[in-house]
């Protein structure tokens, strides 16, 4: 649960970073 929690996190701020970028 530990893991899932974590690979979500930088998942959803990866993703949000280059997209508020542009």
């Amino acid at each position: 649960m530990s893991e899932q929690s974590r690979g979500a996190l930088p998942k959803n701020l990866i993703t949000r970073l280059p997209v508020q970028v542009l």
